[in-house]
């Protein structure tokens, strides 16, 4: 699994992409054979204004085509990584079990 993080207006150190790294493969190592790129864009929307401006955004391109995308906004950057890792885990999760059960022809029951 490719991961490739970029900042804009935003310091990005090396611990800090250490951080997102390690958060994306824990949320995200169970789906690694099936994911091609991880692209994750750090961003404080307001500059030195401060306020909930951290931004982080995720997108996943799968390796059988399409993609999967989540954000979150907080006031501080780890924060703002916690939510938008979180909610990529749950869609990516959810669409990719929603489409292995109907490519395998398993029924669910309920």
């Amino acid at each position: 699994m490719e991961i490739e993080v970029r900042g804009r207006n935003l310091s990005l150190s090396e611990p800090l992409a250490f951080l997102v790294e390690r958060r994306l493969d824990a949320a995200l190592g169970r789906f690694a054979s099936r994911i091609r790129r991880v692209d994750v864009k750090l961003a404080d929307l307001n500059g030195p204004r401060g306020g909930v401006d951290k931004q982080c955004r995720v997108e996943v391109i799968l390796d059988h085509g399409g993609s999967v995308r989540a954000e979150g906004t907080e006031e501080h950057v780890r924060d703002a990584i916690d939510l938008a890792v979180h909610r990529i885990g749950r869609r990516l999760g959810r669409r990719l079990d929603r489409t292995g059960s109907h490519r395998r022809g398993l029924r669910l029951a309920g």
